[in-house]
């Protein structure tokens, strides 16, 4: 054909024009003097030939315009119609109809189709004037409508191509217009429902899969997938979903923005880039182009207030798909999906802050009921290694000599668990200035130990855990890469320090007065409910390791004499005495617990009756040499005692029934005469 931009739309009005003209030759029928059956036969004739031309130029020709045999086909079909009318109706020219089909053919065809309908039509027409007896129309007459046919041809088909070149492009310009004008539609429908992906908050995942599927559509992309710029590392991150694109090939992606990646394309000075060949692109995504069968790709830049926040990708597995203009509408996209990720991003923050201030609620709230103080350095770091999401954590508190020392750890390396803080130390200087330290990365401070580069650390926050302006200890978050600790992560670490430091000093003060409660006002020693739980633990724990136990029970001969003769200020010092004198020939893991009056009890673990005694009589002794003095300085007499002992497991396996024994050896002790120890005889039975 002649035209390759040959617009659709030209055979449209066309078929109307044909359609009209045999409207016209049908009024023409009616208005002759026919024979009936001839006239209802020519009716239908052109009514069907009608039909028949209307429908293949208003649907078909359209589609098909561009093959030549169409008109090679549809031709002889419109000739032989006119000659079988121009058989019936031979007394009428129809020299015109003839004229029509050629000159529509010339005008939507080529001057070789239009020959041909001439050629048809000329013959048609002489072999219809043979088949009536028509002298003229085989002679001058058939010579004259073949020229005119043939002229016809010619003619219209050099105006055809002259006249309507220009209205043939006018209209393809126009439908070509039309075209940009539902593309650049499309365009901003699609940045319609990329703003609408925002209003979904609370779902980056379903965000993200919706902007990546409308931007491909509209770019007739078969890839797209979103990469989000890390400034801390300096790289940029797979954000899943994608289109075209599992999760599992997208999240895995990390690109280093380093010198390769800047030469390929400087993001600060190129809005959009797209490549040809994949082999130039930076590892890992070449590798993964390779692997899909990218041919072409083109990236653009996220940007928010003109800061670099991400970058959108765009692939085909076919070239030539994807051009400048595809480049500079992703670069639009890239614009609102920018918006999108740092709307994500927020989100996501304020979504971590919720969480984080929820659960340092739950934590101060638990720690605040937390009374065993060596439980909560290591309940401490266990949270915050989650809140932060830190492989390291650490807990350490200042002893009585002021030297740090591990309360609770994770993730800390065993070797590093035996080496001493350093009196210079970033931990004791943290403790000693009460200032918190956060280091990035700690191979570009000078000061750090040596030995944190060996055991892996990169980055590290240190921070007091101070109370009433009394340090107690630090806190350490350690990472093995290079870390910023962002505002919100410090003052997540500062609050884990000081419900820390409240923590501790509550379970003291807790621990402080449960231990008073357990104690004797006066001596100090346990009183009787809880001596007794002790021995009966100290008991279990004897027989579990298959250990001898030691009870005395002592008592102090005549001990209201020393109430009514010198008053209850010199009985009360002689019980003092008394535990003072106890308390110097017994372990410090024994146990001493007031059991009533002027009667003690005394647990001693691992000693067996021989042993017994001789720390009974250690003690008896030593309270016969004491010298006790009143108020005024005047001597008095020195207290005696009377003491008894079971054995466990010797004597008996229960707890009642030890203290039973030894209640009645210190008896049996008093009505030998007091002063003197006596053990208790072998359990029978």
């Amino acid at each position: 054909m002649r035209y390759d931009k040959y617009p659709t739309r030209i055979f449209y009005p066309i078929a109307w024009a044909t359609g009209i003209i045999l409207a016209g030759g049908l009024a023409a029928v009616l208005t002759l003097e026919l024979a009936p059956d001839i006239r209802a036969f020519l009716i239908g004739l052109i009514g069907a030939f009608a039909l028949f031309s209307f429908g293949m130029l208003r649907y078909v020709v359209p589609h098909v315009w561009s093959r030549r045999w169409i008109f090679y086909a549809s031709t002889p079909v419109h000739m032989l119609a006119i000659a079988l009318a121009d058989w019936l109706m031979h007394d009428v020219d129809l020299s015109p109809l003839y004229a029509i089909v050629i000159i529509i053919v010339a005008v939507i065809a080529d001057r070789p189709a239009a020959f041909f309908a001439a050629a048809l039509a000329s013959g048609l027409q002489i072999l219809v004037a043979w088949w009536v007896g028509d002298n003229l129309g085989l002679g001058v007459g058939g010579f004259l409508r073949a020229s005119l046919y043939f002229v016809s041809a010619f003619v219209v088909g050099e105006l055809a191509q002259a006249l309507t070149e220009r209205w043939r492009d006018a209209a393809y310009q126009a439908e070509q217009q039309r075209a940009e004008v539902e593309k650049r539609k499309n365009e901003l429908e699609g940045l319609h429902r990329i703003a609408q992906a925002f209003e979904n908050l609370q779902d980056p995942h379903a965000t993200f899969q919706q902007i990546t599927d409308c931007i491909a559509d509209l770019l007739n992309a078969e890839m797209c997938m979103l990469m989000r710029f890390d400034e801390t590392r300096s790289v940029l991150l797979g954000m899943p979903p994608g289109h075209g694109l599992t999760d599992a090939q997208i999240a895995p992606l990390v690109v280093p923005i380093n010198a390769t990646t800047n030469t390929l394309w400087n993001v600060n000075e190129r809005e959009y880039v797209w490549f040809d060949n994949p082999t130039n692109l930076p590892p890992p995504l070449r590798e993964q182009s390779e692997t899909l069968g990218v041919r072409q790709l083109i990236a653009a830049r996220m940007l928010r207030r003109g800061h670099a926040v991400g970058v959108v990708f765009v692939a085909n597995r076919r070239n030539g798909v994807l051009g400048e203009a595809d480049a500079r509408l992703l670069h639009i996209f890239a614009g609102q999906a920018a918006i999108a990720v740092e709307n994500a991003e927020l989100y996501r923050e304020a979504q971590t802050t919720l969480r984080d201030v929820a659960q340092l609620y739950a934590t101060s709230t638990e720690l605040v009921k937390q009374s065993d103080r060596d439980a909560i350095p290591q309940r401490v770091v266990n949270l915050v290694a989650q809140a932060l999401n830190a492989p390291i954590a650490t807990i350490a508190l200042l002893d009585d000599a002021g030297v740090l020392k591990f309360a609770g750890t994770l993730g800390v390396p065993a070797a590093a668990l035996d080496v001493p803080f350093r009196p210079n130390g970033l931990g004791m200087s943290v403790a000693q200035n009460g200032v918190a330290r956060f280091i990035e990365d700690i191979t570009l401070v000078d000061g750090i130990s040596p030995v944190s580069r060996e055991w892996g650390f990169r980055a590290v926050a240190c921070l007091p855990i101070q109370y009433g302006g009394k340090t107690l200890g630090v806190l350490y978050v350690n990472y093995a890469e290079p870390h910023v600790f962002s505002k919100i992560e410090q003052n997540i670490l500062r609050t884990f320090a000081n419900q820390t430091a409240v923590a501790l000093e509550n379970a003291r003060l807790y621990n402080q007065v449960q231990e008073q409660a357990r104690r004797d006002s006066l001596t100090q020693v346990y009183n009787h409910g809880y001596f007794l739980q002790r021995l009966t633990e100290e008991v279990g724990r004897a027989l579990a390791a298959q250990t001898p136990l030691a009870l005395i029970m002592l008592d102090i001969d005549h001990f209201k004499k020393y109430n009514d003769q010198y008053g209850h200020v010199v009985g009360d010092m002689v019980l003092q005495t008394i535990v003072q004198t106890i308390r110097a020939h017994i372990k410090h893991t024994d146990l001493v617990g007031r059991w009533g009056g002027e009667e003690f009890g005394i647990v001693l673990s691992e000693t067996d009756a021989a042993g017994a005694v001789i720390v009974a009589e250690r003690i008896r002794q030593t309270l016969k040499e004491t010298k006790l003095l009143t108020i005024t300085r005047h001597e008095i007499a020195n207290p005696t005692v009377s003491q008894g002992i079971a054995i466990v497991p010797a004597h008996t396996q229960d707890t009642g029934e030890l203290v039973d024994l030894a209640d009645a050896a210190l008896y049996h002790a008093k009505a030998r005469g007091r002063d003197q120890v006596c053990v208790s005889a072998p359990h029978e039975g």
